[in-house]
Order: C-alpha cells, then structure tokens, then sequence
C-alpha cells in the first residue's frame, strides 16, 4: 500500500525547519523489503553539486540506515546533519 510505504526524506541543505522547506526535500517511496529506490536516489544526488565520492557515501548510507529502522519497527529515523568529512 503505498499510502503506508516507508519514505526516505533527504535534503541537501542542513539546517531546522524541514517543513518550511517542503520544496527542497526529496521524497522516495522505499518498498517494505528491499528498501529504497537507489537509482532514483543515485540520479537526485547526480544533480547536485557534491562530488562523486561525497555521492557515493550518502548512498552507501542510506540501505544501511534503512535496514536498521526496519529491523527495530522504528516509525522514523533521523539523521541531522548526515556530515560528510574530508
């Protein structure tokens, strides 16, 4: 169902006031059991302008990430900031 499918939320721009930013967020539909689309997320990050090894590592994250909520029946997770390090 997919009014009930989990939903990956991610925004480049760090900061508070996600809902103010509605239009910044990125919003990917994740299928119950093998999680989120990669290659949508794969094209968002390909638009932006982070570098391909900092595109690499959101996405590596992200399964990772979305197997531990699942495991743990969590309702939401929440990474804020997601840093990336030189």
């Amino acid at each position: 169902d997919r009014e009930r499918a989990p939903i990956v939320l991610l925004s480049l721009g760090g900061g508070s006031g996600i809902e103010d930013r509605a239009s910044q967020v990125a919003r990917f539909i994740c299928d119950v059991d093998s999680g989120p689309d990669l290659a949508a997320i794969k094209s968002f990050l390909a638009a932006s302008d982070l570098s391909p090894p900092q595109q690499a590592s959101i996405l590596n994250s992200i399964t990772p990430i979305f197997r531990l909520a699942a495991q743990h029946e969590a309702r939401s997770v929440e990474i804020n900031p997601l840093a990336l390090l030189p």
